[in-house]
């Protein structure tokens, strides 16, 4: 069975799209990107009282940090695809839930 093998091509945009994404993830772990959080940003006042601003910003940059790392790893270890496709997907599930409950005042 042969290895598969990315072009260079797609690669570098894996490379660039991890290299956005890790600067977004301090902008929003710092406070200065709440506009950035979907959903967040387009919430009425009342609903934002609901969530705890630091455990959303908290969980939003871990995830989004998680992201850069499986793009790196996508773009270096193609044949892991799906071993990486599949934990990604299981940590977006997990970093969700965490938004609805660990994040929500009680």
């Amino acid at each position: 069975m042969e290895i598969p093998v990315l072009t260079p091509n797609v690669t570098l945009v894996l490379m660039i799209m991890a290299g956005i994404m890790i600067p977004l993830a301090i902008i929003i772990w710092l406070g200065k990107g709440d506009f950035l959080i979907s959903g967040y940003n387009t919430a009425s006042e009342e609903e934002k009282a609901k969530y705890n601003k630091s455990r959303l910003r908290g969980i939003t940059s871990v995830l989004l940090l998680i992201t850069s790392v499986y793009l790196v790893l996508l773009a270096l270890f193609i044949q892991w695809a799906a071993v990486l496709t599949i934990s990604e997907v299981v940590m977006t599930f997990v970093g969700v839930i965490l938004m609805n409950t660990w994040a929500k005042h009680g």
